[in-house]
């Protein structure tokens, strides 16, 4: 599972993301990597 805090006009939002069946943590990077591409994302967190 992701958490990606994302800051959006001065607010800061917490978004939970469930993932389920990935089993090779290539992906989950790879998963990881595009959330924190986008602009308004801070954090992503595996849990």
């Amino acid at each position: 599972m992701y958490l990606a805090t994302i800051n959006l006009k001065l607010k800061i939002m917490t978004h939970t993301y469930s993932i389920t069946g990935m089993i090779c943590t290539g992906c989950a990077g790879h998963i990881k990597d595009q959330i924190e591409r986008h602009p308004d994302v801070t954090q992503v967190e595996t849990l």
